[in-house]
């Protein structure tokens, strides 16, 4: 059979297909290749579903089962491939499909496409035109809608249907509507009662087209979603014509929420927005209070040294070069707590006092030497790169240092196999320095990313996270701001802007 194939088709100008009874491609040739833009292994053997969307399947396929009733058929035919690698563009045919006869049986169709000479006129594709814009409106619309062949077979899936089963519309496509087991429980009954009384009772010729969908136009039902909402769906049967014969049947399913439940729902949104501001009310209490028992711990430590020593100091037998030694240590250790009550109020409010005009190659020189040691000790490579021309922005010197050291410290710790540490400096314009902070270490998720440089966030398996919050509110507080860049085993990236100064 093959070889009567070839003989006779294989030099033939217009495409020719062979399929079998389910469909499946059993002979191409040559033109039909060339108009599918695929050799020939590529389709022998597959479905017209797998290459054609499933539109132009749902036409195809109508004409298709047709001729396996023993009809030749004949329908102009928008063909639009469906594969993501391809660019094809859409070509518009005369379709014949044909019975093949074995026996005194139908084995195949043979399936003939030319390319349509009357397709510049108007009218000619009216139809598949009205096809494609009813297609549009189906699928697009926020109402679940399914349309199946005249053997309840689904043909065709909207994405609300196919949200709605949680299936996607290709594993839906050809099932039959009662071996779909997405059917929700609830509606199963009523599409089963449907199927008997309208498709069945239709294709068997005991129901004309008038009376094909009578008192199931609109079912009521209920639905109860997670949340304990009850919704009700009209479910409408309804009869698709062409020619004036029923071509398909639509399962179409609208909402209908009754007053009373919209004012249920309207009253937990109200309670559910409530619960969600006491919670932002505990959540800023609870910061409160770490921040509050974290202030007492770290101050605690250098008060009870000095209550300590000056309790020496009471004694009568102490002489005078000690008693100046312990003077020497309590006023150490009161500029030790008044340097940590500052560094917590650079959380609250950072304020910048002592501003000068710095020059931004100077100070990341420093801060280089600075840190050499301990990228050294860590096994990380420092790169210092920047620009021959001399930037500058005002600010405080040492707390430019305390939040540039900080970030660069934390890059230098996720990098516990050892890395690349890059510094990179830039005017970005006339307004704007841009410096660049990025390591080669563990990375962050987005969920991190989110909760970065709030109190006690950190990656680190000891540590505060205080050092970034200090870090960020010390650039905000310079007029800068700053991004961060960061996907989990790339590294992290610290963008920082800050206000370029420029001689007036």
């Amino acid at each position: 059979m093959l070889m009567y194939y070839e003989s006779s088709y294989q030099l033939h100008p217009d495409a020719i297909l062979v399929l079998d009874l389910d469909e499946r491609i059993a002979y191409v040739n040559a033109s039909a290749s060339r108009i599918m833009q695929l050799i020939q292994d590529q389709l022998i053997g597959k479905s017209i579903a797998n290459f054609v969307n499933p539109y132009s399947f749902q036409i195809f396929d109508r004409h298709f089962q047709m001729a396996r009733s023993g009809k030749t058929s004949k329908f102009h035919w928008k063909l639009d491939v469906a594969l993501d690698d391809m660019d094809f563009e859409p070509r518009n045919f005369e379709v014949t499909l044909v019975p093949g006869m074995m026996n005194n049986n139908i084995s195949s169709i043979t399936c003939f496409l030319s390319i349509d000479a009357t397709s510049a006129g108007p009218a000619t594709f009216k139809s598949a035109e009205s096809d494609e814009i009813s297609y549009s409106f189906i699928e697009n619309c926020s109402d679940p809608i399914l349309l199946l062949s005249l053997d309840a077979s689904i043909v065709l899936v909207n994405r609300a249907f196919s949200n709605l089963l949680g299936w996607s519309s290709k594993k839906l496509l050809h099932l039959h509507i009662l071996q779909c087991t997405t059917i929700p429980s609830y509606l199963s009954r009523q599409v089963e009662e449907y199927v008997h009384n309208i498709v069945n009772r239709y294709n068997e010729g005991k129901l004309s087209p008038s009376q094909s969908f009578g008192t199931f136009n609109h079912i009521e039902t209920i639905r109860v979603i997670d949340q304990g909402i009850e919704y009700h769906i009209l479910l409408s049967i309804t009869p698709i014509y062409r020619n004036g014969q029923i071509c398909n049947w639509a399962i179409h399913l609208k909402y209908v929420t009754d007053p009373k439940t919209i004012g249920r729902q309207h009253h937990l949104n109200k309670i559910e927005r409530s619960v969600h501001q006491e919670m932002n009310k505990l959540v800023h209490l609870n910061t409160v209070s770490q921040l509050a028992a974290s202030i007492s711990h770290e101050v605690r430590n250098p008060l009870t040294v000095t209550r300590g020593f000056i309790q020496l100091m009471r004694e009568p037998d102490i002489d005078f070069g000690r008693r100046s030694e312990f003077i020497k240590l309590c006023l150490s250790e009161l500029d030790r707590a008044e340097s940590i009550i500052t560094d917590y109020l650079t959380f609250a409010k950072p304020v910048i006092d002592e501003a000068e005009c710095l020059e931004v190659g100077k100070e990341l020189d420093y801060i280089a030497k600075v840190m050499q040691p301990y990228c050294t000790l860590h096994d990380v490579e420092y790169h210092n790169i920047l620009p021959a021309e001399i930037m500058k922005f005002y600010g405080n010197l040492k707390k430019f240092h305390q939040a540039l050291i900080n970030l660069i410290k934390n890059g230098i710790e996720a990098m516990k196999d050892g890395g690349v540490m890059r510094i990179e400096a830039a005017l970005e314009n006339e307004e704007s320095i841009l410096i660049r902070i990025s390591d080669t270490g563990e990375g962050m998720d987005t969920a991190a990313l989110e909760s970065l440089g709030k109190p006690f966030f950190t990656t680190k398996d000891a540590g505060t996270g205080l050092g970034t919050m200090v870090s960020f509110g010390i650039i905000h507080a310079m007029k800068g701001s700053i991004e961060v860049d960061s996907e989990p085993g790339t590294g992290t990236s610290f963008s920082i802007r800050l206000p370029a100064w420029r001689e007036t």
